[in-house]
C-alpha cells in the first residue's frame, strides 16, 4: 500500500476544476483511492462530493493512499504542480 502525505500547492487548492482532475484521476485505478486532511477521516477519492467536503485549499497537508503507486504519484503530482 502506498501512503504519500503532501503540502498542495495550488492556489486554489482542490476546488472546482482541479478536484474534478483530481477525481478523474483517481478513477483510473480499480483500486481503492483515498485522501485525508490533517488528522482527520480518509474519504473516498474517487468522489467528488466526498473531496469537496473535505475543503481542501493551498498549503494544506493531505495523505493520498492506494494500492496503486502510480496512481498515488500521480495526484501527489497534481496537487503539487503549483499550476
Amino acid at each position: 500500500m502506498a501512503q504519500k502525505t503532501v503540502k498542495v500547492t495550488l492556489e486554489t487548492g482542490l476546488h472546482a476544476r482541479p478536484a474534478a482532475q483530481f477525481v478523474q484521476t483517481a478513477g483510473e485505478t480499480d483500486s481503492d483511492v483515498t485522501i485525508a486532511k490533517a488528522a482527520g477521516d480518509p474519504v473516498n477519492a474517487k468522489s467528488m462530493l466526498s473531496l469537496m467536503g473535505l475543503d481542501v485549499r493551498k498549503d494544506d497537508e493531505i495523505t493520498i493512499e492506494s494500492d496503486d503507486d502510480a496512481i498515488v504519484g500521480k495526484l501527489e503530482e497534481l496537487v503539487t504542480s503549483g499550476a
